[in-house]
């Protein structure tokens, strides 16, 4: 705006060419929206630290027999067959556990290992980092697709994990490898002008 106050404050029609080319290059800027990328890098790097946080619980085994069956274990079963085999039917289907359409089963992991599937989730965040100051879409995409989909199946449901696939899910659709419009024609005409001034 203030190169066009200058060539407005310039004699004579010389400007009007130049103040035509700046007019259509500063449309062109105003209709893009400018991705703060600095703000997205810090997002992720927020994301980053929040990594430590994400719980993955050992599983716990409860038995499914009720005290009354327990207890009845120090009774004498001689001469109660028919009661024995009833309490042996009873005890193994409620051993068998069917399951259908449930989510899959995690593998159980010895403690130390946890700390690996931190770093992976990690590693996913910062390759999108990367990406997005090289504006590789299409890798700072796949990469936070990753990270989500890693969180969701590696980790326990918290608030934590809640906030971190829920802040991955907005930073997925930005559009982070967009051009900036060809602006070059008002410095065209700045040049034009300045080869007939000095040809003149």
């Amino acid at each position: 705006l203030s190169a066009d106050q200058i060539a407005k404050d310039s004699k004579g029609l010389v400007a009007h060419d130049l103040r035509q080319a700046l007019a259509n290059d500063i449309a062109a800027l105003q209709a893009v929206t400018l991705l703060d990328i600095q703000g997205v890098y810090l997002e992720l790097s927020a994301l980053i630290s929040q990594v430590k946080y994400l719980r993955r619980e050992l599983p716990t085994f409860q038995s499914t027999l009720s005290p009354s069956t327990k207890a009845s274990d120090s009774v004498a079963l001689a001469g109660r067959s028919e009661q024995l085999i009833a309490q042996v039917v009873e005890r193994l289907g409620n051993l068998v556990d069917f399951r259908r359409h449930e989510a899959k089963v995690r593998p159980i992991l010895p403690p130390g290992e946890i700390y690996y599937l931190r770093q992976n989730l990690v590693l996913k965040l910062q390759i999108a980092q990367i990406a997005l100051l090289e504006r590789e879409e299409s890798i700072y995409q796949s990469s936070l697709t990753a990270a989500r989909d890693w969180a969701l199946e590696s980790f326990d449901e918290d608030a934590t994990r809640e906030a971190m696939t829920s802040t991955l899910e907005h930073l997925i659709l930005l559009e982070v490898g967009g051009e900036l419009p060809d602006i070059s024609a008002s410095l065209e005409e700045v040049r034009t002008i300045m080869i007939d001034v000095s040809e003149g």
